[in-house]
């Protein structure tokens, strides 16, 4: 029940990157200097990446800092970011569980008591209930957006750090 989401939190990525690559180097006969020093540059690259979306977040005021989600995706980072999720379209973190009736009306009244201004989904995942959402709270804007998966837009979100960082802008973008 617990939202697997972690990657959503580079940190944590960070902080299992070491583990990782002991485990390659264990299980798979890798060069330990070369896997150390491999292990070692992403961590940098990760810890830039959480740098630079705390950037990304700061042009964003904390009372817009709200996330409606298709399914509970991004308590990580909102945890992470200082954001707030208000709910989600879509019952339990693997998003197979339909929203009930009561379920959506009250994400409506949390969307408007917040003045939360977008909900994001996963493209083609939970449409139909986040567009008769929308049809319910005037200026609610759908945004699609890749949680579970990178993209295929190459040096945008065809990477964990692109697609991230990518993700990051999108929600700030959306919720400005």
């Amino acid at each position: 029940g617990a939202d697997p989401h972690l990657w959503w939190d580079p940190t944590m990525v960070a902080a299992a990157v070491p583990h990782i690559a002991d485990a390659l180097v264990d299980r798979a006969g890798l060069d330990p200097t070369r896997s150390k020093a491999c292990a070692d540059a992403y961590v940098t690259d990760l810890l830039a990446l959480d740098a630079e979306i705390e950037t990304i977040v700061a042009s964003l005021p904390p009372e817009r800092r709200t996330l409606v989600t298709s399914h509970d995706s991004l308590g990580y980072f909102a945890d992470r970011y200082d954001f707030e999720v208000i709910g989600t379209v879509l019952r339990g973190s693997t998003g197979l569980e339909e929203g009930t009736a009561a379920q959506l009306g009250a994400l409506v009244d949390a969307i408007r008591a917040t003045g939360t201004q977008a909900v994001f989904i996963e493209p083609n995942h939970a449409a139909n209930e986040a567009e008769a959402i929308a049809r319910e709270v005037d200026g609610l804007t759908i945004v699609p957006l890749l949680t579970d998966a990178l993209g295929d837009r190459p040096g945008v979100d065809d990477t964990y750090l692109g697609l991230i960082r990518t993700n990051a802008q999108t929600i700030v973008d959306a919720l400005a």
